[in-house]
């Protein structure tokens, strides 16, 4: 809990809003993600408002780092809608993304409950897009499928079964390139660099990836600053709760920490 206070304490120290940044690129990137107005849609706030009341307990199969706060398989759904989905913030910069970019193919490694996966559903489903899901969990897979069902979310993909061997595996099938990618499944070290370096290939010359938590443990904030000095990517945006990584011919150099709550 330390580690986390203290690096949470020095990104705030650090980190600029658009005010600071020179470079045209970041600024136009800070305004279409961070400044640009964002509201749940409401299904999501009404799946979310579901989520949060079910007393339903289920077992999930847990392949990665596990939950710093569940600590039990067998969890109530309202608790993991509360701990386990994508916060306010990840998901306005992933629906601006997706609004502002209008990634074809989009990857995301970690359904859990859904929530992200139908926000980036309806964002890209006003142009075609599609989304590709990965979970690992299969009681948490078939609450999600029930709920795109539900929802009318047709152009979701959800692929089941272990990540390890199931993203290597299908993406070797694929007949695609890869426009953005949400990876927020394993949060250990190893899973995070070992699932960036299948994807890799597949990704489209201009694309991006989005990792979540950076920050959760040691190990993801050792893998986060290893991306960044790869050369993989041309520019890299730290807003603690998240990194994003962006290549393409056009896309500069940069490197910068970020405020994610502009004032």
């Amino acid at each position: 809990m330390f580690t986390r206070i203290n690096n949470a304490l020095l990104h705030w120290l650090i980190c600029v809003n658009d005010h600071s940044l020179h470079s045209p690129f970041l600024f136009n990137t800070y305004k279409d993600l961070i400044r640009k107005k964002y509201q749940d849609p409401e299904n999501i706030k009404n799946y979310l408002s579901q989520l949060k009341s079910d007393n339903t307990i289920i077992e999930i199969e847990d392949y990665g780092a596990g939950s710093s706060r569940l600590k039990s398989n067998k969890r109530k759904i309202k608790n993991i809608a509360k701990t386990s989905t994508s916060s306010f913030h990840i998901r306005k910069i992933i629906y601006n993304y997706i609004i502002q970019y209008k990634p074809e193919c989009v990857l995301e490694l970690g359904t859990n409950l859904g929530v992200t996966t139908l926000l980036m559903s309806e964002g890209s489903s006003l142009y075609g897009g599609q989304i590709y899901s990965f979970e690992g969990s299969d009681s948490l897979s078939k609450l999600a499928l029930k709920a795109f069902k539900n929802f009318g979310a047709d152009n979701i993909k959800v692929i089941k079964g272990n990540l390890d061997s199931t993203l290597p595996s299908y993406l070797k099938a694929f007949d695609k390139k890869i426009d953005f990618v949400y990876m927020d499944a394993n949060h250990t070290y190893e899973a995070t660099i070992n699932y960036l370096n299948t994807i890799y290939p597949y990704l489209n010359e201009n694309s991006a990836v989005l990792i979540g938590d950076i920050y959760w443990s040691e190990g993801m904030k050792k893998a986060w600053k290893e991306i960044c000095s790869s050369g993989m990517f041309n520019t890299k945006l730290d807003f603690y709760h998240s990194g994003l990584l962006m290549k393409g011919p056009d896309i500069p150099l940069e490197h910068e920490i970020l405020m994610s709550r502009p004032l």
